[in-house]
């Protein structure tokens, strides 16, 4: 039982850094991606 219960912390967790970090990964890449196409906007 209480395997299930770290499992579920660890997953919980590891989604909720995984939320975190997405956003921040997404607006490098758009930054990035918006010095390459300034010319296309």
């Amino acid at each position: 039982m209480q395997i299930i219960l770290e499992a579920a912390a660890y997953t919980i967790a590891f989604a909720a850094l995984l939320a975190g970090a997405l956003p921040l990964l997404i607006w490098a890449f758009n930054l990035q991606a918006g010095r390459k196409g300034a010319r296309q906007r």
